[in-house]
């Protein structure tokens, strides 16, 4: 069959979870027959270049369109408001389907924005659509789903909620988000357009976009859910958010992410002084001031190496609040020899330094649907210490695979590092007892069955 994957981005131009977990399907699907095609809207700026324009790639023997639109033209931050730009990106995608003529459309999107609608396009031409859900951003305006940036949100979507809720992120007071929750929908869309000829107060009109986007989301939410012939959940906590907002149970798949490539490397045998490392981005939602206070309090009597891989120290484009924590690390790294930072590892050398850790350290503050590092941690045998919370506390077992700590703890953190520094033999021993890893062979079965039974084929696969 021939599949065309509606996705964000695309290796090697970009590279996340997102785009990771579509190129290992991808080439899954290959050996099995299947054809992918890739589509994904990338944003360029020229004041003087066309709206819009297509380009043709190949990677992997595999045919990537990129849909390139002229930000100049099309200001991106309000995208779900601009129907023009929607319809011209219907318009642009449709030229692509019409051209493969896929039998299957699968749709990985990060935000739910105009895919809502290019959804409803293909399904309205009875073209079968899927649609994964792939992590927080998909169902929540602050795209962290932690409610009022303290607690765990149960995923509801209730719009004064969301509204009161996000306003707060925005940098508003508990008590004036609350209040600014209750105003008519249709004052907030007024003074969003009213506002849009004066860029000096471009702050303002997005703080009033607010309301307007998470009663835009509920919609597109409903529109790319009811004309969906399938919603795949990655993690159970994003079933059953799924579920609990409206999606029918007959219609919702559970299948994990999986690892693209297992890697070809011997446990280490390790000895000595323990050694801890941390892989991944430099982010707030990471609970990387998590990670920075527990290592600042483990006293100096107790001896360990800890090792902080990131490509985010080699990231032009860092956010202030990464170089911030960027900057805390680098100081605690100079003032604590204990502490390494290794910068960005190569994918080729990836796994060994994995291999070479008593334990990798996950303290993500936010709900994760992987994450993919943990994939890659126990495909080596190296244990994780981890927060307890979300993919996490789904992918690892206590006492057989890892130890947990409560999510921004960082006592509880040090405890783990502590213990672990002064007797490694627990967390050593973890390496008999850690299970094979799932692959992306097996979200392969899994993606074959569904297609198969949305065409009324018969593929059957059980998902390990």
């Amino acid at each position: 069959m021939k599949i065309l994957m509606v996705t964000i981005g695309y290796p090697p131009n970009q590279v996340g979870g997102t785009e990771t977990y579509v190129l290992g399907l991808v080439e899954a699907l290959k050996p099995r027959g299947h054809i992918s095609y890739i589509a994904y809207m990338e944003p360029f700026k020229d004041e003087n270049g066309p709206e819009t324009r297509v380009t043709t790639e190949e990677h992997l023997g595999t045919t990537v369109y990129r849909i390139w639109v002229n930000s100049s033209r099309f200001p991106m931050e309000h995208i779900v408001f601009d129907k023009k730009l929607i319809a011209t990106l219907i318009t642009e995608f449709k030229k692509v389907a019409d051209l493969v003529q896929p039998d299957i459309i699968h749709v990985h999107p990060l935000q739910l924005g105009f895919e809502s609608y290019l959804i409803e396009t293909f399904n309205k031409e009875d073209r079968p659509v899927v649609l994964t859900y792939h992590s927080t951003n998909t169902g929540c305006t602050r795209s962290d789903l932690i409610h009022m940036g303290t607690e765990v949100c149960d995923g509801l979507m209730i719009k004064e909620r969301c509204t009161y809720c996000t306003l707060h992120w925005k940098g508003m007071s508990k008590t004036v988000a609350i209040a600014m929750s209750k105003l008519p929908i249709t004052w907030y869309r007024s003074a969003f357009d009213e506002l849009k000829p004066y860029p000096s107060l471009r702050k303002l009109r997005s703080v009033m976009s607010v309301p307007a986007m998470v009663d835009e989301r509920f919609k597109l939410w409903n529109l790319a859910t009811t004309n969906a012939r399938a919603v795949v959940a990655v993690c159970e906590w994003v079933k059953d958010s799924i579920l609990n907002n409206g999606v029918s149970k007959d219609k919702v798949v559970f299948s994990r992410h999986g690892l693209r490539l297992v890697p070809d490397v011997t446990p280490v045998e390790r000895q000595g002084i323990t050694r801890f490392g941390y892989l991944g981005r430099i982010s707030p939602e990471k609970g990387i001031q998590t990670l920075v206070d527990a290592l600042k309090s483990v006293p100096q009597s107790s001896e360990f190496e800890f090792e902080v891989c990131s490509w985010t120290f080699q990231d032009p484009a860092a956010r202030p609040e990464q170089k911030r924590l960027m900057t805390e690390l680098r100081e605690l790294a100079e003032a604590d020899k204990r502490v390494r930072i290794l910068e960005n590892v190569s994918d080729s050398a990836l796994s060994s330094v994995l291999a070479s850790w008593d334990a990798i350290v996950v303290p993500s503050f936010w709900l994760e649907s992987g994450p993919e590092v943990i994939y890659e941690a126990l495909a080596v045998k190296t244990p994780v210490i981890g927060s307890k919370r979300g993919g996490i506390a789904e992918l690892v077992k206590e006492g057989e695979s890892g130890f947990f700590f409560t999510p921004t703890k960082a006592d509880e953190l040090r405890s783990l590092l502590v213990k672990f520094a002064e007797n490694p033999t627990k967390l050593r021993e973890l390496r008999k007892t850690i299970p094979p890893v799932r692959t992306t062979e097996h979200v392969a079965d899994d993606m074959e069955a569904l297609y198969g039974r949305l065409l009324g084929n018969s593929v059957n696969h059980q998902s390990a």
